[in-house]
């Protein structure tokens, strides 16, 4: 059976982790910091310049997840078409659609997965994104996944749950409707 004391302490760490990276603390470079503001005309300059758009702060955070975790779907678009990797993992194994599935932002999952983002991909806790958008009840995230290929029966192997179970255990019904549509068990 699953021990919630584990997996809440799992859990604070991951957030503990997110936070801080978007806090400002770990910011490495000018281009992290006009990512994370959603200044367009900062990020074209310090391309223009010459900056690195895949270049990572001490928490492996690249500029497109400050852009997409804030939903600067103008920001994203550029970086991505400068090169930026879309499934640049941190040093927690989560990549920018893992984030962008915990807060929701809709239009920038789509924008993720139309440019190769990676549907499946499991970060060092064994978590896939589809387990971040059901974890917050984001439906209309979870239902973008789905339908581009996400495992609904995709296991955490530490806890053994699913995405399944996970709607179950947070009482986000419509999810779990969603996922039962889709083949979940």
């Amino acid at each position: 059976m699953l021990n919630l004391g584990k997996r809440w302490k799992l859990m604070m760490v991951y957030i503990f982790a997110m936070i801080f990276s978007l806090s400002g603390f770990a910011v490495a470079e000018p281009l992290h910091e006009a990512a994370k503001e959603g200044d367009l005309a900062k990020v074209e300059s310090l391309i223009a310049e010459g900056s690195d758009v895949n270049i990572r702060d001490e928490n492996g955070v690249t500029p497109l997840y400050f852009a997409a975790d804030r939903n600067y779907k103008d920001v994203v678009e550029l970086l991505i078409s400068k090169g930026s990797d879309v499934n640049a993992k941190t040093k927690t194994g989560a990549t920018p659609l893992h984030w962008v599935a915990f807060t929701g932002h809709k239009d920038i999952a789509e924008l993720l997965i139309l440019k190769g983002a990676n549907v499946n991909a499991k970060d060092r806790s064994d978590v896939a994104p589809l387990h971040e958008a059901v974890s917050k009840g984001r439906k209309d995230v979870v239902e973008i996944l789905i339908l581009k290929g996400a495992d609904v029966n995709a296991v955490i192997s530490k806890y053994n749950e699913t995405p399944l179970q996970i709607s179950r255990m947070r009482g986000h019904k419509e999810v779990e409707k969603l996922l039962l549509k889709h083949g979940a068990h």
